[in-house]
């Protein structure tokens, strides 16, 4: 773990900056155990990610959503893809003035192999279907949007601002204080 990383745990922080990726769960995975075990105290989490790895995003939120404690939410710069997913899993979002969301649907990346194949581009599509259907299901009960809001909002592939954010129910409010000492 890196000395930011150690510093931030003192404060009782969990910082998800950059890719989010089996070395991000790892240290999410490993943060969690040890707040856990000391007790479960209230925690921030501050996310400044442009996303990655679906199932180390699903991971992660995972993990967010068992930990017992408070969960507090700081979106610093950005929150976009699978980063947006794992902030939903937190007890109260914010984003500073100048963070912005960005929600999009899956990609993957496929080989002309893979498109040339029906029954493997169907089974890719199928699969794909499923996994953006977790990805509504999870952004519905956290913001009460309907389905075709949900999926209008996605379609768009745009950044949000932070009002948008709000307004939209990704975002609770903006946070223009220092972080907890």
């Amino acid at each position: 773990m890196e000395n930011t990383e150690k510093s931030f745990l003192k404060k009782k922080i969990v910082a998800i900056i950059g890719e989010v990726n089996e070395k991000k769960l790892s240290y999410v995975q490993n943060s969690l155990t040890k707040f856990y075990l000391a007790g479960s105290p209230d925690i921030t989490v501050i996310i400044s990610s442009k996303g990655g790895s679906v199932d180390c995003g699903f991971a992660i939120y995972d993990l967010l959503t068992l930990y017992p404690g408070k969960k507090t939410a700081i979106v610093c710069n950005e929150a976009s893809s699978m980063a947006t997913v794992i902030l939903q899993a937190c007890d109260e979002r914010y984003g500073t003035v100048n963070a912005s969301i960005l929600v999009h649907n899956i990609r993957r990346r496929l080989s002309l192999d893979d498109l040339r194949d029906k029954e493997k581009l169907t089974k890719l599509i199928e699969n794909m279907e499923k996994i953006q259907n977790k990805i509504y299901d999870i952004v519905i009960k956290r913001t009460g949007k309907s389905l075709s809001k949900v999926k209008s909002e996605y379609a768009k592939d745009q950044p949000m601002t932070i009002d948008e954010a709000i307004s939209f129910g990704f975002l609770d409010g903006v946070w223009n204080k220092p972080l907890p000492k």
